[in-house]
């Protein structure tokens, strides 16, 4: 993957939490950090492929904000009405950081184990 602003580690973390959200297909990282442009108080822009509604984004935000990572996050939902102002910026520097693979997993409950046996293993344990 293409070098962006965060760690590998920050980026299991993150893609552990999308594995626990079925409905997420893709991950885009975009803004500041996927450029490299970003500074030390810099948040981290993400665009969500699969969600549709702007609640479920910012319960995704909150969960991402709870781990042991020191950046606020921005989630987007990637849905016909963003997806037109943010098309041009996200073809030109947006880094995929999560893609779904469809055939692992049938289960919602699969994604949840796996999930959080990844953050655990990871150091975060939820409250």
């Amino acid at each position: 993957m293409k070098e962006v602003g965060l760690s590998d580690r920050e980026i299991r973390m993150i893609r552990a939490v999308f594995r626990g959200v079925p409905k997420v297909r893709e991950a885009i990282l975009f803004g500041s950090r996927a450029k490299l442009t970003h500074g030390p108080e810099s948040d981290v822009d993400l665009a969500l492929v699969g969600i549709d509604d702007s609640l479920m984004a910012e319960v995704i935000a909150e969960t991402l904000e709870s781990l042991p990572i020191p950046y606020r996050f921005e989630v987007t939902p990637l849905t016909k009405e963003t997806y037109v102002p943010l098309a041009e910026h996200i073809r030109r520097i947006g880094v995929t950081v999560y893609t779904r693979d469809i055939h692992a997993h049938q289960k919602d409950e699969a994604f949840d184990v796996l999930a959080a046996a990844e953050l655990k293993e990871l150091g975060y344990a939820s409250e």
